[in-house]
């Protein structure tokens, strides 16, 4: 059956593969919950005349590559990440490399950057694409978030805005579409085409193989000449997914490569894809279980490494049940090696640990039997085969040893001989290869080289031996020394490339590292700094990273490694460095201090990796909340009774010290006694574990008198929270604020003690600041008084000043409407109408004259009158005026309109009403008209712009209008005009209403006259 099922998709794939070659295009597909990682390398070499290859130069990229459904839409995507891009010149002496991921790290290099600069940005962000399943069309869908993200990095980098721009659209216009076009070769095979130029079939020889759900394909150029050589095509017919892609192309340069003495032109361009490994996308997690048949006791503790830097790994702790079983699970992120340790070290025994191999998502089972190391192990679950390879390596060489402190190397530890180390060496290669086919090749290299890391980490532990042995005293006790072959071993050491040969997350790669370069430290170093005449001066395996001066420990670190090995290594010497200085109160630590963190700026600058970038941030960002002296860390720990326990919660009464170690026994006994003598201060002793009930055990058969705290360290580690991860001590005084660091618990109690007898002595903080809060309120209080004083002053004196003025306004309006020109006038016509035998005529104007007179004389003492009285002056006034000048005139109320209980400004219409009839109708010969009209509006009329009703008057004539008049009149009318402006805005500044006047000149608008709008608020 499965025979027919293979017959039948080869057959498909075949007849598919025709189909799509009309189209010139074989399409494949990504299988949904599924994560690829395929590698992307280009290479350029020449042949010599006995036909070796000598390369040039050489590019690899690695895209991680998930195919998952998004919702709510219900759609597929892409989910690429960059997790690898590099390139080297390996043929050349010295090495040149380049990880764009970790570039070179020096400073001040931005203004000569290269053309290629937005290849270092790639390896930053994701990219997710969307895609027709038909076609495998790719179409990146979050360009703008890129870009984004892309942005923000290049201004963390220190660039100014417009090279910002530019790297931007360098990124965009040329890195994009080298990400989408590496992306696109994977689904789509051109069969015809190649770098878009047609394919002459009749040039090449094909072959075509079809077994095993395996399609291969090989094209080879008849005729060798410039242009496409050979390409070769294989992938899964079943899964439709592509193993390997490679072309070979031949160019012709003008200007050759000179090599071995002579100048080659015939350059070879090989590039090729290949699919690493394909998995179900994994879960971050562990599950770790076994059985173990004679167990010395029930613990067994699992080290995972996390951290994008450092050798420092997770520890979890598990306990046999009653049938010597156990299981655990833990996080886990990237792949990588993992040790277990079944017992626990103690002062008659080291128990060593077991390595593994493991990757997010996997659960691996141990099986143990036997009674000493290195038992009888069993393997099973996922990638056992790998771990078994780890095994059996360290049981055929006796390489067991190791402790879970990778800062140290533990060769001294191993039952191992020189004549076995150097067997192994030799022999490695043939021991691993009986391992390649049956483990995946990306597993089988990570696990190689880690080993053969682990082996060079021996050599170098050799060659430092060397030198202890030349000392003239303190030499160790080393009887092989005669055995070794030395000379093999520095050529072994020198001729080795880490950063050709490294894992990112491979324990033994970064302890190698660090190895190395105290080795290479020590050989370049020909002079050593005297510190004191008792000093130890015999070179160390390990652990010179850590002392001496840091500049140049920079320095001779970047001659040695580079990379991600670079980076983690100065990561970690920076790290030890800022947590060995923790008093800041003298001028040469600050100085350190400040070198420190100069360095930790510029890899933060440099770095194009988004998690090794995010680490170094938690730590300094830890780090800067320790310089406030006021700073307690919010971090929950646990107490004996399993009770959560902060920092604060010893606040109050005493001073406290915390003594902050990672060894639960170190130093016990004497915390306890300080404990006991000074029961005035609180002694907290804290630490940290995967395992809270264990440490309840332990602490129950202790019996402690100093208060103890527990923190687990599954998520983080003291190192997170502390500026020193062990043999740290805190002190704070009673009020929490912090008095010092200790360097050890005498200091850290002297410390408190010495805040108690401030307190007595001095007055308590808390009380000054009391003080001096109360006489700052009663300064400010008292400022605030005369302010106020000042102001009411000021009011006073501005509304005496506005009454005067005021009343100056209204003095005006009287002398305004009585001036002697009106009053003669008036009289002058009623001696006419005497002479002309009009008595009645001139007793009612003699009515209506006398009727003016006493209402100007009775409203001159008011400031508002009802609008019915301002109406009837008017209207009185114009009767006088209609007799002189003959005019027709109208008053016209709107209805809803209340005029006696409408307050008006006193003597408001009279000056507007003259002014239309003197200067307006008096100089027109006919059709004399003057209206007058009040009407509602509603419209903004307060000062703080709540919305009221009010009254608008408007009093229009169809006279002259404004410009003529202006021209053959005095400037009275104009003065009238301002003084009743004027009384106004006093009128609403006294008040708080709003007045509007607006006078419009209407033979502006084609018509004649003027009209006058007076807006005024009305009380409801």
């Amino acid at each position: 059956m499965k025979r027919e099922t293979f017959i039948f998709s080869i057959i498909f794939f075949l007849l598919n593969i025709n189909l799509q070659a009309q189209n010139e295009k074989i399409v494949l597909h990504p299988e949904n919950g599924k994560e690829y990682i395929y590698e992307f390398t280009e290479s350029r070499y020449i042949l010599t005349e006995n036909h070796k290859r000598f390369t040039d130069y050489f590019k690899k990229k690695s895209l991680k590559i998930k195919c998952v459904t998004i919702q709510p839409e219900n759609k597929e995507y892409l989910m690429v990440s960059v997790i690898e891009n590099m390139a080297d010149k390996s043929e050349f002496k010295p090495v040149w490399f380049k990880d764009y991921r970790f570039p070179a790290f020096k400073d001040g290099f931005y203004d000569n950057r290269y053309d290629n600069f937005w290849e270092e940005l790639l390896p930053w962000t994701d990219y997710q694409y969307s895609f027709d399943r038909e076609t495998m069309e790719l179409k990146l869908q979050n360009r703008v978030e890129v870009l984004s993200e892309i942005s923000r990095l290049l201004e963390r980098k220190g660039f100014e805005e417009k090279a910002v721009d530019k790297h931007t659209s360098d990124f965009n216009t040329k890195g994009i579409p080298q990400i989408t076009r590496l992306l696109q070769s994977v689904y789509q095979i051109s069969k015809r085409q190649h770098n878009g130029e047609r394919i002459e079939l009749s040039k090449f020889e094909e072959h075509i193989t079809a077994a095993d759900s395996l399609f291969f394909l090989k094209q080879t150029r008849k005729k060798e000449e410039p242009g496409l050589h050979s390409r070769q095509f294989s992938c899964n017919t079943e899964k439709k997914i592509l193993n390997e892609y490679s072309t070979t192309e031949i160019d012709s340069a003008k200007y050759g490569l000179w090599a071995f003495g002579k100048s080659y032109h015939l350059f070879y361009i090989e590039k090729s894809v290949n699919l690493k490994s394909v998995k179900n996308i994994p879960e971050n997690r562990l599950v770790i279980s076994g059985k173990i048949e004679n167990p010395k006791n029930k613990k067994v503790i699992v080290g995972i490494l996390r951290d994008p830097f450092g050798t420092s790994l997770y520890l979890e702790t598990a306990f046999l049940d009653e049938n010597n079983t156990f299981q655990l699970e833990t996080e886990l992120k990237h792949s990588g090696l993992g040790y277990i340790q079944f017992g626990q070290d103690n002062r008659v025994e080291e128990v060593s640990i077991l390595g593994f191999y493991a990757e997010p998502g996997n659960r691996i089972h141990f099986n143990v039997t036997g009674d000493t190391l290195p038992w009888d192990v069993k393997i099973s679950g996922d990638n056992s085969h790998a771990s078994t390879l780890i095994y059996d390596f360290c049981k055929e060489y006796k390489l067991f040893g190791q402790g879970f402190n990778f800062n140290n190397f533990y060769w001294h530890l191993s039952k191992t001989k020189y004549a076995d180390f150097y067997r192994v060496l030799i022999n490695s290669g043939s021991f691993f290869e009986e391992y390649k086919n049956r483990i995946p090749e990306t597993v089988y290299d990570f696990l190689t080289t880690e080993l053969k890391n682990f082996l060079l980490s021996g050599a170098v532990h050799y060659l430092t031996m060397k030198k202890r042995m030349n000392l003239p005293m303190g030499r160790p006790h080393f009887p092989e020394h005669d055995e070794v072959d030395y000379t093999y071993l520095e050529n072994l050491v020198n001729e080795f490339s880490l950063h050709l040969n490294y894992n990112d997350y491979g324990i033994h790669s970064r302890q190698l590292a660090g190895t190395l370069m105290d080795y290479h430290l020590g050989e370049i170093n020909k002079i050593g700094n005297l510190r004191t005449l008792y000093q130890l001066t015999a070179p160390m395996p390990s652990g010179w990273r850590y002392f001496d001066d840091l500049p140049k420990k920079i320095e001779i670190t970047k001659t040695v490694l580079a990379g991600h090995a670079l980076y983690s290594q100065l990561a970690e010497i920076l790290l030890q460095e800022k947590m060995n200085t923790l008093d800041t109160s003298s001028k040469d630590q600050r100085i350190i201090q400040d070198e420190i963190t100069r360095y930790f700026d510029l890899m933060l600058r440099l770095v194009n990796n988004r998690e090794f970038a995010g680490a170094i941030e938690v730590l300094l960002e830890n780090h800067i909340k320790w310089q406030n002296e006021n700073y307690v860390p919010e971090t929950q720990f646990f107490n004996t009774d399993g009770q959560p326990v902060y920092f604060v919660d010893f606040f109050g009464e005493k001073p406290t010290v915390f003594y902050i170690n990672h060894t639960w026994d170190s130093e016990r006994y004497f915390w306890d006694d300080l404990a006991k003598e000074n029961p005035e201060i609180n002694f907290v002793l804290v630490m940290q574990g995967s395992n809270l009930k264990e440490w309840q055990d332990y602490i129950k058969r202790a019996e402690p008198v100093a208060h103890q705290l527990f923190m687990t360290n599954r998520q983080q580690q003291f190192r997170d929270i502390f500026k020193k991860d062990y043999h740290h001590f805190i002190a704070y005084d009673k009020d929490g604020m912090r008095i010092g660091f200790g360097e050890n618990p005498v200091d850290a109690m002297n410390l408190a003690k010495h805040s108690l007898m401030t307190k007595k002595e001095n007055p308590d903080k808390s009380q000054l600041i009391t003080i001096i809060i109360i006489l700052g309120s009663l300064l400010f209080i008292s400022f605030l008084i005369f302010v106020l004083w000042r102001w009411r002053i000021r009011q006073r004196f501005r509304k005496e000043q506005q009454q005067r003025r005021l009343r100056e306004l209204e003095l005006t309006a009287i002398r305004s409407q009585m001036n002697p020109h009106f009053l003669f006038n008036c009289l002058n016509s009623v001696q006419n109408l005497v002479q002309q035998n009009k008595g009645r005529e001139a007793h009612l104007y003699l009515a209506d004259f006398a009727g003016l007179i006493r209402k100007v004389l009775q409203n001159s003492e008011k400031e508002e009158v009802s609008l019915a009285e301002e109406l009837e002056t008017v209207k009185q006034y114009l009767n006088l005026e209609k007799l002189r000048f003959d005019f027709d005139f109208q008053i016209k109320l709107n209805e809803g309109i209340d005029p006696h209980n409408t307050l008006v400004p006193s003597m408001l219409l009279q000056p507007f009403a003259e002014n239309a009839v003197i200067h307006g109708l008096h100089n027109k010969p006919d059709n004399k008209k003057l209206r007058i009209e009040v009407v509602r509006r509603s419209e903004k009329f307060s000062v703080n712009s709540e919305q009221k009703e009010g009254i608008e008057i408007i009093i229009e004539d169809n006279g002259i209008g404004q410009e003529a008049a202006q021209k053959l009149a005095t400037s009275k009318n104009e003065k009238s005009s301002k003084l009743i402006q004027e009384r106004l805005e006093i009128l609403q500044q006294k008040q708080g209403e709003k007045y509007r006047l607006q006078i419009t000149d209407l033979s502006k608008n084609g018509a004649t006259g003027t009209k006058v709008e007076i807006l005024v608020p009305e009380e409801r």
